[in-house]
């Protein structure tokens, strides 16, 4: 994290400043025909130890090699967030195409798109758009992929549509390539929630072969057709 923005903690005594809400893992892989995940999806982690609340805050999305400003349609506000230490925020982004679907698990949702290969995501403290690395409304960021801009010190990973970045053990050292990990996607909520090893597998074997169903038509009495869906 370039910065640390000043918001309001709460706690039972009052309040603490300095707290921090960072990007905890992206998804950008949805919308593909060969997508692990149906949507695309941004991870944010309160990596501090007490409670923090978190309003008028947005998330902003720029292409990889981007170097302009982040346009209108890729700035999305977010509610008033309040997470406890290590509680994760989960928001479910765009993606129209195969994939498990993860909306039942989304603690916000928008319609960004991210990159399958890379980008760059900001949390903003408000929804002036990121025109730099350095623009003083940034809270967090990060960039990932070859070619990657405005990442902090050098991007993570390039990801695919069955992998994501995601934050290895809470690490911040203002060094995108060495915070984050690439590797399988593990969407969570603030409950906890999260898509279990089994959800993933109905997808694998559905992608690979269709669940056989049967549609009984009745005819009348001396007619009863059986169509199979293989």
């Amino acid at each position: 994290m370039k910065k640390i923005f000043t918001i309001l903690s709460v706690v039972a005594i009052g309040t603490f400043a300095n707290a921090q809400i960072v990007i905890n893992e992206v998804y950008g892989g949805g919308g593909s025909n060969t997508s692990l995940i149906k949507q695309d999806f941004v991870e944010l982690i309160n990596n501090s130890a007490s409670a923090v609340t978190l309003t008028g805050a947005y998330i902003q999305y720029g292409g990889a090699t981007s170097t302009t400003a982040i346009g209108d349609k890729n700035i999305q506000a977010l509610p008033a967030i309040t997470l406890n230490p290590g509680q994760i925020f989960l928001v479910v982004e765009g993606g129209t195409s195969a994939g498990a679907d993860i909306s039942g698990l989304a603690d916000a949702t928008g319609t960004l798109n991210f990159g399958q290969s890379g980008g760059k995501i900001f949390l903003t403290s408000n929804n002036t758009p990121v025109a730099g690395p350095s623009d003083t409304n940034i809270i967090d960021h990060v960039s990932w992929g070859t070619g990657a801009v405005w990442s902090e010190t050098s991007p993570a990973g390039a990801t695919s549509v069955s992998t994501s970045i995601s934050r290895t053990n809470g690490a911040d050292t203002n060094n995108n390539s060495v915070d984050f990990t690439v590797g399988a996607p593990t969407p969570k909520n603030t409950s906890g929630s999260t898509l279990s090893a089994i959800d993933f597998n109905k997808f694998k074997n559905n992608f690979v072969k269709n669940t056989i169903v049967t549609n009984e038509i009745n005819f009348g009495e001396k007619a009863n057709v059986k169509i199979y869906n293989v």
